[in-house]
């Protein structure tokens, strides 16, 4: 399915991928399963060789023989970054550093998984933490309430602690029992 040779078209009169030596090696192994993997593979591993081609102005398969050269982890750091220019979301961008990761060490450069967490991926968003309203908070909100419908809501939602759309998936029977107990 792989094409290595200028001008070869698929069925539907596409272009194929012009892949290196390396790429092509790669992509037969990581196919013998899927053979889509591998497609995918060469279409993640053709924006990595670009990538180095206008970067660094050097083929992916050079590269990847004077490895020693370089900083592999600002190399792909420099490529996330590349990547995030782009406008890519953050699902496409971890699947194409995964690939050249992944490729990187197929052919025998070693990355450390715990320096490329910290060099290369981009931190994660801190979540917010959210605070409870206070009693008086909860008072204003229920006085503020014009429909008694809506203010009998509002202080069920209170007293129990249950989101908004909880009180939907009880049954009246449910409710009902619960009730009995107490009473």
């Amino acid at each position: 399915m792989l094409a290595t040779g200028p001008g070869r078209t698929t069925k539907r009169g596409r272009n194929r991928l012009i892949l290196t030596p390396y790429i092509e090696k790669f992509c037969r192994a990581v196919s013998t399963e899927s053979p889509l993997t591998g497609q995918v593979y060469a279409l993640r591993l053709h924006d990595f060789h670009t990538f180095l081609l206008k970067q660094y102005d050097i083929p992916i398969d050079i590269f990847i023989d004077k490895h020693q050269q370089f900083d592999v982890y600002d190399v792909l750091k420099e490529y996330h970054i590349h990547l995030k220019a782009q406008g890519l979301q953050r699902s496409t961008i971890t699947s194409r550093i995964h690939a050249a990761k992944v490729f990187l060490e197929f052919n025998g450069i070693p990355i450390s998984s715990t320096v490329f967490r910290l060099r290369v991926r981009a931190p994660t968003r801190r979540r917010v933490e959210l605070e409870p309203l206070s009693k008086n908070d909860v008072r204003k909100i229920i006085l503020g309430c014009q429909n008694t419908r809506l203010q009998t809501y509002v202080m069920t939602l209170a007293a129990t602690g249950m989101r908004e759309m909880k009180h939907y998936q009880l049954g009246i029977k449910t409710l009902i029992g619960r009730i009995a107990r107490y009473l």
